[in-house]
């Protein structure tokens, strides 16, 4: 999802008159030729929308910076599923205002702001916003069209612990394509997000997902919770963001899911940059071949998957199956887990993968080529 960087306005006559500034906090504001603040308001006489000539997003800097919220509490530790002397940015950034029960939205271009919603909202419209919001979850309509899907930014996604199907409970924090995400903290769903084609996810807080709810699959007697799940599609873009205790299966998950439904079209076009996975559950960071039969041979594995500076700490030791087991975890937990039993895998653009567990600073793992690998949240590559 490319936006404009400085979008630029005319007036009546064709001249223009002015354009958007975004600041460091996130905020918008409109200002003139002269560079004069004119507020959060379309001023009178502002009617041609357009970008400039170079309107491009440009790729997240490869770099992590110092100091960033995402990265730099656990740089040496044995890491931890909260920030803990860290702070998020993100979430609501004004009072919000009650309302009750399952929010639909069927209007184009509808602005949702400042609302504490008691439900999930719907989205059955194009190019909506939600900003400064707190909601149960967010349903978007698997056929809007790439491109004219949800921006949401600066919320929190939080609700009731054990929230069921019976309850109007959505899988994901966010599900399941065509959106975009930021500033925003996601915990207690069943997944933090799933991810099916076109979802851009930057500066996210993605922890403790939900152990009890039933809103997916509780294979084995417990719940199978990623941060984020793709099952297919082309277009994941993940970048300064934290996943911490994001259930039992993975803090980032790959894997094709079936021929039909919503995991039609295979996985291409993924890029993680500068996050955090620690203590999530089987696996930190994890990519696997399908194993519907139906599906070809070449269509099975993830294509064109690019990793940089991912950084990657253990899964609890104690406590197997959260929270209500006690049982010691295996000691292959945290780690990156590849699984192509009869494919083969083709990383692009891989480098800086480190390991988080019990060092003093970070141990830079070179990308392991296909039938090696090392042990314990470091990297594994299963043949």
């Amino acid at each position: 999802m490319s936006s404009c960087s400085s979008p630029m306005f005319d007036d009546t006559t064709g001249d223009l008159v002015g354009y958007i500034s975004i600041g460091t906090d996130g905020v918008s504001v409109f200002r003139n030729t002269s560079n004069v603040n004119l507020g959060d308001t379309v001023p009178s006489g502002w009617t041609t929308f357009h970008c400039p000539t170079d309107c491009t997003t440009p790729p997240p800097d490869p770099t992590p910076t110092p100091g960033a919220w995402w990265l730099s509490t656990y740089l040496g530790g044995t890491g931890d599923e909260t920030l803990g002397t860290a702070v998020f940015p993100g979430g609501p950034r004004v009072a919000l205002t009650a309302q009750a029960g399952d929010l639909t939205i069927t209007t184009p271009g509808t602005v949702i702001s400042a609302k504490n919603i008691t439900g999930r909202i719907n989205v059955n419209a194009a190019n909506v916003t939600i900003r400064d919001t707190q909601m149960y979850g967010v349903n978007v309509l698997n056929t809007l069209p790439d491109g004219d899907g949800p921006t949401i930014e600066y919320c929190k996604i939080s609700p009731p612990n054990c929230w069921t199907y019976a309850q109007s409970a959505t899988e994901g924090g966010i599900q399941y394509a065509n959106y975009s995400v930021s500033w925003t903290e996601i915990t207690n769903t069943f997944d933090g997000l799933k991810a099916f084609g076109n979802v851009t996810v930057d500066n996210c807080y993605i922890h403790h997902m939900s152990p009890c709810s039933n809103a997916g699959n509780t294979g084995g007697g417990y719940a199978h919770g990623d941060g984020i799940q793709t099952g297919g599609g082309s277009g994941l873009y993940v970048s300064n963001s934290f996943f911490g205790r994001t259930g039992e299966n993975s803090g980032i998950f790959l894997f094709r899911d079936a021929a039909g439904g919503t995991g039609t079209n295979p996985i291409d076009d993924v890029s993680i940059t500068n996050c955090t996975i620690t203590q999530s559950g089987n696996f930190g960071f994890w990519v696997e071949e399908a194993s519907d039969p139906s599906i070809p041979s070449g269509d099975k594995v993830p294509t064109n998957v690019t990793v940089n500076n991912l950084y990657l700490g253990c899964a609890h030791n104690t406590n197997y199956l959260y929270p209500t087991g006690t049982a010691v975890a295996p000691t292959w937990r945290g780690k990156l887990q590849m699984y192509f039993p009869t494919t083969t895998f083709v990383s692009t653009g891989w480098g800086n993968v480190y390991s988080l567990n019990g060092t003093p600073s970070p141990t830079l793992i070179p990308y392991a080529a296909t039938n090696s690998g090392s042990n314990y949240c470091t990297i594994n590559i299963t043949p």
